[in-house]
């Protein structure tokens, strides 16, 4: 970031994010010019509410975005991209919203980033998405949209949360611009006496399964939920597609992100064993893994998040394997058959974990996990959670899946969550002086 044009550019990289990207950012600012090209060379005539969005620059592993203001002249904000993210769209209008705040900050003389902004930017998440789909419907209809977007993803949430006898909500429901719904064919209309209001969440819920296991989908303008169409979704329309409460918000067919349990997401639903691999290629062992056995893995996990229910995998990847409490099966169950992959899957149903050795064999099932109590324990996520924690820790040539009711997918080795979010520092306790772009590069730290 550069506050005045004839300033050096300055590097807050607080949580260690840029230092792998050193050589990217060396050639795009110091060997090259390449970053001026879309510059202005001059922002002080500006007034103080004009910004100038520079979009992002291209670096592997990294969502960046930049903005030019009579305030900052010149600023690129980076976050990682994640392996398993949804749309980049969201996460840039994040990362454009940060910018604005901070230049705003800097107008009014605030420190890197005021009280006032932090918190804003902290919960601007369904802000991003709802600015992310804004821009994209402009982009496809040419011109500004009339859909109320704040009150649409406020009642796709709320629908996702209201049970019907006990049951959670599963169809499609589509949004569609008024002026647009008279070039569609209905299959049937809601007539004007009996026209169901978006805001009457109950009524929207049981709507929704009329339309279940079909290829139909309930239509709404963002106000009034108009009617049932089929095959006819145009590319400025936004789709939130339910599956048993959790879902996926699409427009022009392209994800955005998903959804569970009254709050949205942006990564995919279904699980992503990206952290599993990962712990299997780094794990000390005499034997290599092949393609077959995290095949039958992602299976056996699949098919417990698809039918809801939770289970723990513990993958014995040492050469001795261990001996677990449970019930054990002599012999072991060969996983490389459809037929035993299937009686597997149903194993998964029953309480305690399931013991799976590195030749893709099932020892046993129905499993107790032990261990001694560590100090990164989350008593908020359960039992099975803080078991297979636990187990992990006291077993180091394991590594434990578990899937939990509700959705989420936790992979342990050596007493540590693998998939949990990074811990970041305390923003009001840093040290707000950072170094020019050229000191950093110098430093091998």
């Amino acid at each position: 970031m550069a506050v005045n044009s004839n300033d050096p550019i300055k590097v807050y990289d607080y949580h260690c994010l840029l230092g792998p990207k050193k050589k990217e950012l060396k050639n795009r600012y110091i060997d090259t010019d390449v970053w001026k090209r879309h510059v202005e060379s001059s922002t002080r005539s500006w007034g103080s509410n004009i910004e100038k969005n520079l979009g992002g620059i291209e670096i592997p592993g990294l969502i960046s975005w930049g903005s030019q203001s009579r305030n900052v002249y010149y600023q690129m904000w980076f976050t990682e991209n994640h392996q398993n993210l949804c749309s980049e769209g969201p996460t840039e209008r994040w990362l454009q919203k940060a910018a604005s705040l901070r230049s705003s900050d800097t107008g009014n003389m605030a420190a890197l980033m005021s009280g006032a902004s932090s918190g804003a930017i902290e919960w601007y998440g369904n802000g991003a998405i709802q600015f992310h789909l804004q821009a994209r419907l402009q982009s496809l209809l040419g011109t500004d949209s009339k859909l109320p977007i704040e009150k649409i993803l406020n009642a796709i949430l709320a629908v996702s949360i209201t049970r019907e006898e006990g049951k959670k909500v599963s169809g499609n429901l589509v949004f569609i611009e008024t002026k647009q719904l008279e070039t569609l064919t209905f299959i049937s209309r809601f007539p004007g006496g009996s026209v169901p209001q978006l805001e009457r969440i109950k009524h929207l819920r049981k709507l929704i399964t009329s339309v279940d296991r079909t290829n139909a989908y309930l239509c709404s303008d963002g106000h009034i939920v108009t009617g049932i169409i089929q095959n006819q979704i145009p590319e400025y329309a936004i789709l939130a597609r339910y599956d048993a409460g959790r879902g996926e918000l699409l427009i022009n067919d392209e994800p955005v992100c998903t959804f569970a349990d009254g709050r949205f997401c942006g990564t995919h639903l279904r699980p992503d064993l990206f952290a599993l691999q990962e712990a299997l290629t780094t794990l000390e062992a005499d034997h290599n893994y092949q393609p077959e056995f995290l095949k039958r893995i992602l299976a056996l996990v699949e098919t417990a998040w698809e039918r809801q229910h939770g289970c723990t995998l513990v993958l014995d990847v040492g050469v001795n394997s261990l001996s677990l409490p449970g019930q054990l099966l002599d012999p072991p169950l060969d996983l490389s058959t459809d037929e035993n992959l299937s009686l597997a899957k149903s194993m998964t149903m029953i309480d305690g974990a399931l013991h799976i050795d590195f030749r893709n064999q099932i020892r046993a099932f129905s499993c107790l996990l032990d261990g001694l109590a560590t100090p990164n324990e989350d008593r908020s996520r359960g039992a099975r959670y803080n078991s297979a924690l636990r187990f992990s820790k006291s077993h180091a040539g394991t590594i434990v899946v578990v899937i939990s009711e509700d959705g989420p997918i936790s992979i342990f080795s050596n007493g540590e969550d693998l998939t949990a979010s990074p811990s970041w520092p305390d923003m009001e306790r840093i040290d707000i002086d950072p170094p020019t772009l050229f000191q950093w590069l110098q430093d091998d730290s």
